[in-house]
């Protein structure tokens, strides 16, 4: 064998290996798209229920530069001007509120236009990029370790802490469903067997 017919035998194993790397590959993307769009749209836990409601209790002072922005079409329920609970703007001395009051969490995400029906996880998207890479589901990626190996972490801290609270809080969330994980194998059978049929 010649040191030409060495390397494109190896060159072979290469372009093999690749081929067989792609169902796996293209199984966790497309799973990793699912489960984000399930939990932080759908909000849904691993066990198919809702994640659960957003507190309506507990009273609040934002400060509006420190919020999200307020949704296009919620603007007029904002946080601005700023307000006392008693609906003043300013305090007896003169001095003009620097936070808002509002009812409850839930009141908030509604005054800046963010969804309110049930938990999703989302207020200003950093957990959701922190934790896919990605600023919509559709783009979710883990991270690569080697071809038969991908993590789906949270690199700040921070995210990776208020996590573990909302699963003490919620119950699991980041499982997989069952649907998920059919969904997974599914698409690693379909994709090997597309391979196989175009060798």
């Amino acid at each position: 064998m010649t040191i030409d017919e060495y390397i494109a035998k190896i060159d072979r194993k290469f372009q093999y290996r690749e081929q067989l790397v792609k169902p796996f590959t293209t199984a966790v993307l497309s799973t990793v798209a699912k489960q984000a769009k399930r939990i932080f749209s759908d909000g849904i836990k691993s066990n198919g229920s809702d994640i659960g409601q957003y507190d309506t209790k507990r009273p609040l002072y934002i400060n509006p530069n420190e919020s999200p922005r307020a949704g296009a079409t919620r603007v007029s329920q904002g946080l601005h001007p700023t307000q006392g609970k008693h609906g003043d703007h300013t305090f007896k001395n003169g001095k003009v509120h620097k936070t808002t009051y509002v009812n409850n969490y839930k009141d908030l995400r509604n005054r800046i236009g963010r969804r309110i029906d049930k938990v999703n996880l989302t207020l200003t998207n950093d957990m959701f990029s922190d934790l896919c890479n990605a600023q919509s589901p559709s783009k979710a990626a883990p991270d690569r370790i080697s071809d038969a190996e991908y993590h789906l972490k949270f690199k700040r801290t921070h995210n990776a802490e208020k996590w573990e609270g909302l699963e003490k809080k919620y119950g699991k969330i980041g499982d997989l469903t069952a649907q998920e994980k059919e969904a997974f194998f599914k698409s690693i059978d379909f994709n090997f067997r597309k391979y196989l049929s175009e060798l």
